[in-house]
């Protein structure tokens, strides 16, 4: 009986070993995701501000020339 406690003791002392390496991975990949997310919303806020410039009013000579140069 003594043998069988002993036994479940050291089982369970390895899951909560591998539950601290899982909580751990765990705030290691929730931090990344909240950088990813930080930066996601400062491109949006780039996006939208190139958005919002207004065009530019090309020449007929820009505008030929950007039929063949493939820029504007």
């Amino acid at each position: 009986m003594k043998a069988k406690v002993q036994e479940q003791d050291k089982l369970f002392a390895g899951l909560q070993g591998e539950n601290r390496i899982l909580a751990e991975n765990n705030k290691e990949i929730s931090a990344k995701l909240e950088q990813a997310m930080v930066q996601a919303g400062s491109g949006k806020k780039q996006l939208k501000s190139s958005e919002n410039e207004p065009e530019r009013k090309l020449t007929r000579w820009q505008h030929f020339k950007a039929i063949f140069t493939g820029r504007m």
